[in-house]
């Protein structure tokens, strides 16, 4: 499986973008390249811009390579625009690699996002390729937050930021992750002073991230958000609060608003306000019993949707769990080592947990 390489830093001084705010340059106006990339590989995140026709061949022969190994590839080109936004899926299957490639890229030229696997058993390269827009949310202001609110106290509502916090040692700069469900992986690794690369796994740093407003949710509000709040009714439950899903590829929890109208054409979710402890349930109840393409998550995202992705932990210089636990920190410290943590995990999700202050673990920052 490929792993991303990127880090872990904590800095003092918070200087946040709103989600998907690029570091600014001065090219002097140069064009847009053809060939921005954006690919997944069983759900972890990279970029390749700036790709010319050859340089888009080379990396296409890589994303096969690794579908051939038995791993699922979706990619896009995040500049390239399509005439409408369509959810109906266009299939295609052979069994011959360069017959695939063709397709890939015709899917690629259009402004298509498409995601290959293969049958080992049998040769044939199956692909499926959907028309979707990538655009910035309309869920979230210019700053970061979400116009959705979700109760955490009597008469106390919050909004979320629009991504994990990451942090660019180099620079010393701060920004939240461009996508909800937008991971650095096993890149944190690379910890140390001049990285170039983003991070998003921090020790825990309460008074460090509470800059402009800002702020970690406290292990009262945290408990009262996943157990205690008033919501809407959704696929027959009342008060439904979150869900255990896999969004575009990654694991996670969902996070519905206090007022959430789903979608239509989006499969209702199931196994809501389920925290995993039945394991006899997971089948029935786990991440795997809400499958959302990114069109789905686009859809639930205006709607108010909040996703919690399972970013991992890590520990000195060796990152953990990518892709199977999350543990979000919260601003209240237990005893002199520890600090509590909203946990994402199929087997459990809730706020009964602490970590070691050391350990690296994501931040979603709120909004009063």
């Amino acid at each position: 499986m490929k792993k991303i390489l990127f880090v872990c830093l904590v800095g003092v001084a918070l200087m946040m973008g709103a989600c998907g705010e690029k570091e600014s340059s001065d090219n002097g106006g140069a064009t847009t390249a053809t060939h921005d990339i954006v690919y997944y590989v069983d759900g972890e995140n990279q970029q390749s811009t700036g790709l010319s026709d050859s340089q888009w061949n080379i990396l296409l022969e890589g994303l096969l390579n690794k579908v051939e190994e038995g791993v699922t590839v979706t990619f896009y080109n995040e500049r390239a625009a399509v005439a409408s936004q369509r959810k109906e899926a266009v299939s295609f299957s052979t069994t011959d690699r360069e017959e695939m490639k063709a397709w890939c890229t015709r899917m690629e030229d259009a402004g298509m996002t498409v995601t290959i696997t293969y049958d080992r058993e049998t040769g044939v390269w199956n692909g499926v390729a959907y028309a979707i827009v990538h655009h910035a949310s309309t869920a979230f202001d210019e700053d970061g937050a979400s116009f959705a609110t979700f109760s955490v106290g009597d008469g106390t509502t919050v909004r979320f930021s629009c991504g994990i916090l990451q942090y660019k040692a180099s620079t010393g700069s701060w920004r939240f992750a461009e996508r909800q469900y937008d991971c650095v992986g096993h890149a944190n690794e690379f910890i140390g002073p001049g990285y170039d690369g983003w991070v998003d796994l921090h020790s825990w740093d309460s008074a460090a991230y509470g800059q402009e407003g800002w702020r970690l949710l406290t292990h009262s509000e945290a408990t009262y958000l996943m157990t205690q709040r008033s919501a809407s009714t959704l696929n027959g439950v009342a008060n439904a609060r979150f869900a255990l899903a896999v969004v575009n590829n990654l694991h996670g929890l969902i996070l519905f608003p206090d007022s959430y109208t789903h979608p239509e054409g989006v499969a209702l979710p199931v196994g809501i306000n389920y925290n995993g402890q039945t394991p006899i349930s997971l089948q029935e109840n786990g991440w795997y019993s809400n499958l959302y393409t990114m069109a789905d998550w686009q859809l639930m995202e205006e709607a108010g949707a909040v996703f919690l992705p399972t970013a991992g932990r890590r520990s000195g210089t060796t990152v953990y769990d990518f892709n199977e636990y999350g543990l979000f920190w919260l601003a209240d410290s237990l005893g002199s080592d520890k600090a509590y943590v909203l946990s994402v995990w199929e087997r459990y999700t809730g706020t009964g947990t602490a970590e070691l202050r050391q350990m690296g673990g994501p931040v979603r920052l709120v909004k009063n």
